[in-house]
């Protein structure tokens, strides 16, 4: 087994550890639940040692949502794709990128203006 691997569970926004504490930071799904998403990304940069990487699996949307529409909170937590990248320069990581190639849930959201209603489409 591996002697030098840890899981931990903190606070994504706020983490108790220190300054440039980690080669790795793995995030599995739960990054989009997190309200301030710069806050999270700057927290990730100030715990990775330098030159450290980091992967997060996330949900996002790749249209705004329509206003006026009782989304369900997950989805009004979601980040728009193209949002990520600049976030993460502006905290100051380098070589961004976003992969989406292997995407198994993706769904398109058709608006009916005469109803207001959602017709959720997997593809």
């Amino acid at each position: 087994g591996l002697k030098n691997l840890e899981f931990k569970v903190e606070d994504m926004e706020k983490m108790s550890f220190e300054d440039n504490s980690f080669d790795c930071v793995i995030s599995n799904g739960a990054f989009c639940l997190a309200p301030n998403k710069k806050a999270a990304f700057t927290e990730i940069y100030r715990i990775l040692k330098p030159g450290g990487r980091f992967s997060i699996c996330t949900s996002t949307v790749k249209q705004n949502l329509q206003s006026g529409v009782n989304w369900p909170i997950c989805m009004r937590m979601f980040i728009h794709i193209d949002a990520i990248k600049p976030i993460c320069q502006e905290v100051g990581f380098e070589n961004v990128e976003i992969d989406d190639s292997n995407s198994l849930m993706q769904y398109e959201i058709e608006m009916d203006p005469k109803e207001g209603e959602t017709k959720p489409e997997r593809k």
